[in-house]
């Protein structure tokens, strides 16, 4: 596995986490770190504390492009049911594509993309309910 590039290098303030009541997901991939998923309440976006946020997702490049993310996904939507946000700047096309793809194949096409402007950059707010389906692959 190649090191993380300067690219990827991830620093992440932890009082953000302790502060937020932010719940912590880490991928491994045969005792290898893969990825990780902040997911804590989409109170602040959307006004509902019940529903949860995708605060951050991230997968490191040696695992991309091969069904890490979505079952990452799949596995934090399945462990807690519920009202999801998924939180997506349009300037990240990877990203945009991804998280489209994902949230409405685990939805069953049953999601809302709503369009936001923030500080003057495009995002894309994406709530769902997942159905009583568990995940069902890519």
């Amino acid at each position: 596995m190649a090191p993380l590039s300067d690219a990827e290098s991830f620093a992440y303030p932890p009082e953000k986490i302790w502060n937020d009541d932010t719940d912590v997901y880490l991928a491994h991939v045969a005792d290898i770190p893969a990825g990780f998923a902040l997911v804590g309440s989409a109170q602040r976006y959307i006004g509902d504390p019940k529903v949860r946020d995708m605060v951050e997702f991230f997968v490191a490049a040696d695992f991309r492009r091969n069904g890490l993310g979505r079952a990452m996904a799949g596995y934090l939507w399945d462990r807690c049911p519920g009202g999801w946000l998924i939180r997506v700047y349009q300037g990240n096309t990877a990203a945009m594509r991804f998280w489209a793809g994902v949230v409405a194949h685990y939805s069953n096409g049953a999601c809302r993309e709503d369009l936001r402007s923030i500080s003057g950059n495009a995002w894309s707010y994406f709530t769902f309910a997942p159905s009583n389906n568990r995940w069902r692959g890519p």
